[in-house]
């Protein structure tokens, strides 16, 4: 067992994939891509397009 907090990065989708990383250990998740593409984020368009 770790004493620090388990954040799960990668290949989240939805609300499954949070259940499965809670259900796994995790303490929270990472969804860094997932929010960088919403209409608030200062990324460029270009590259919010492309990731896209």
């Amino acid at each position: 067992m770790v004493d620090v907090p388990l954040i799960a990065a990668g290949g989240f989708y939805d609300g499954r994939g949070l259940a499965a990383a809670f259900a796994l250990g995790a303490d929270g998740i990472s969804m860094g891509s997932r929010f960088m593409v919403v209409k608030e984020s200062m990324v460029h368009d270009n590259f919010k397009q492309l990731c896209l």
